[in-house]
């Protein structure tokens, strides 16, 4: 089995051409998309303003009560529309995916939250709350909730009676960014018809014949193949997000190994898929077809390898982008790199992982039954 895992690796080496595309061309999709797109990303923070929701809890005191009183009856011209939350994080969280402010009446503080991607909102939130409070003694503290970064307290202005604190957040995702995580991944993808080929090419050489006549069995055979081709595609992908963090710049976070953990169970699904295919289907070219110009390029749409996706889709189409495994790829890494949160980067790996065994168990399946006809028709013989 070594033997055969060492094969492949180095034949797909010594094709220096192909490798080196696999390395270079994810970092040339990163530089064009990340410049030809960075506008659309400078400019998606939504400024307008149709309609504004306000949640808020009341654990506040006469002074503050008498504050949001006041903010109910402003006839401001404005659709404003309150609605009271039942816990703190349940109100954030709405911050966080949609345009809802927050206010949060805590004693004599008015805590402000408010995604900042929709400055508009905080900033009429605050200006009415402000007047307002000028006159009732009231203090407010006014926070941006982004929904992909982490959060830093920084007073900006103290003024008498009115202490205003924002949380400033960190560096949030420009396109480079954006499209340095997703086109490592869309590049996985691609590596689905890697297997696809060279197995038919193996053939066609009757090269599996000599090994299978060997004494290696087809399940030895195809497990070596699936670890050699795992270990290939594994390979460029670490040099080419290597190439992206240390000479593009691209932000990964500060943890050097989280993306090439993330990418390790996508590797070994596309992989595993793309041999089950060949298998199943008898046909390489037919599956090669199938997978590269129908299956791959919808995931990679749905992931958002081709166009942003963010979290704010339609809940429908939100649902059906979960098939894509760029989806869940790039949104675990988006989510522990700007938010520090790495449930759904851990989910997505117990996914991955699960997927691929199921995968391996089948063609185990497969490939057991054809040794066992293969078996009985040597017996015949």
């Amino acid at each position: 089995m070594i033997s055969i895992i060492k094969g492949i690796i180095l034949n797909q080496i010594r094709k220096k051409n192909s490798t080196l595309f696999k390395i270079v061309f994810p970092v040339f999709l990163i530089l064009v998309l990340g410049f030809t797109l960075s506008n659309d990303f400078e400019t998606g923070r939504d400024t307008s303003l149709d309609k504004l929701d306000v949640l808020y809890i009341d654990n506040g005191d006469d002074y503050s009560k008498e504050v949001l009183k006041a903010f109910k009856k402003i006839d401001s011209g404005l659709e404003i529309e309150f609605k009271e939350a039942t816990s703190i994080e349940e109100a954030k969280q709405r911050v966080r995916i949609e345009k809802a402010v927050f206010l949060y009446l805590n004693k004599g503080i008015i805590e402000i939250y408010s995604n900042d991607k929709y400055i508009t909102n905080s900033s009429i939130v605050y200006g009415m709350l402000k007047g307002i409070s000028n006159g009732l003694n009231a203090t407010l503290e006014m926070y941006n909730v982004n929904p992909q970064r982490d959060f830093t307290i920084t007073p900006i202005e103290k003024n008498g009676i009115l202490d205003v604190e924002t949380i400033a957040s960190t560096k949030s995702p420009s396109s480079m960014d954006y499209y340095g995580v997703a086109e490592i991944g869309l590049m996985i993808f691609y590596y689905f018809s890697m297997p696809i080929y060279y197995m038919k090419e193996e053939r066609k050489r009757n090269i599996k014949d000599r090994i299978l006549l060997s004494g290696i069995s087809n399940r030895k055979y195809y497990f070596a193949s699936f670890i050699g081709y795992s270990v290939f595609a594994f390979s460029t992908t670490t040099l080419a997000y290597l190439i992206s963090k240390f000479i593009l710049g691209i932000n990964y976070g500060n943890n050097i190994l989280i993306l090439p953990i993330a990418a390790l169970p996508f590797i070994t699904l596309v992989i595993s898929l793309g041999m089950f295919l060949s298998i199943v289907l008898k046909d390489e070219d037919r599956g090669e077809i199938i997978g590269s110009s129908v299956v791959i390029p919808i995931l990679c749409f749905l992931g958002g390898g081709y166009i942003a996706l963010g979290d704010d889709v339609n809940v429908l189409f939100n649902i059906v982008t979960k098939i894509s495994p760029l989806r869940w790829f790039n949104n675990g890494l988006f989510r522990y790199i700007y938010n520090g949160d790495s449930s759904m980067l851990i989910t997505w790996v117990i996914i991955g992982s699960l997927a691929t065994i199921i995968l391996l168990a089948l063609i185990y399946y497969i490939l057991g039954k054809e040794d066992f006809i293969d078996g009985k028709c040597m017996d015949s013989i």
